[in-house]
């Protein structure tokens, strides 16, 4: 039945996705409005930190790089050795089997389907931050990511959490992108 289910949806949504689209966070799922402040209006919307996922997005190709070029170079290169710990791959396996099935699902998918995914993404940019910071001159790269990607929280967290915003805000910011925006 769940697979007859699965394959036989044929519904469609306004805030439907794909799920390439949800490491790039192109499309949010809009939960809830309220327009009761006078010239404001205060959302939630099911919507990642774009600094993460694009970060970790990258983490997730030099991880699959690093564990190539490992596997084909393993005793000719310390560096390689250097930047491969024993559970990266497991940690990759574990990032792919909790996305990747779900490009191949005929249904209709939203981006909380990639949630699962998430904090096995942020593992793996950490594990990537930590590899940074053992490179004294390139030590603030990593400080700056993660002051980024603090900051996006910090700059969205109205749009989260139902918090009153003015509408110049709303439409600068948070629907800079078409596809941000739904009513």
């Amino acid at each position: 039945n769940t697979w007859w289910y699965q394959t036989n949806l044929t519904a469609t949504h306004p805030a439907q996705s794909q799920p390439f689209e949800w490491f790039l966070n192109i499309k949010p799922v809009w939960i809830a409005v309220d327009y009761s402040t006078p010239n404001m209006r205060a959302d939630i919307y099911a919507v990642g930190n774009s600094l993460l996922f694009w970060f970790g997005g990258l983490s997730i190709f030099a991880t699959l790089g690093v564990l190539v070029l490992h596997k084909f170079f393993k005793k000719k290169s310390t560096i390689l050795k250097k930047l491969t710990h024993p559970l990266l791959g497991m940690l990759l396996f574990a990032y792919c089997i909790v996305w990747l099935p779900w490009q191949l699902s005929p249904r209709i998918m939203f981006f909380y389907h990639y949630l699962p995914a998430v904090p096995l993404l942020s593992i793996n940019l950490a594990y990537w931050l930590h590899v940074l910071w053992g490179y004294k001159k390139i030590r603030v790269l990593p400080v700056l990511i993660v002051v980024g990607i603090f900051t996006h929280f910090v700059v969205w967290y109205p749009h989260l959490t139902l918090l009153p915003v003015s509408f110049e805000i709303k439409n600068t910011l948070y629907f800079a992108l078409a596809v941000w925006k739904q009513q």
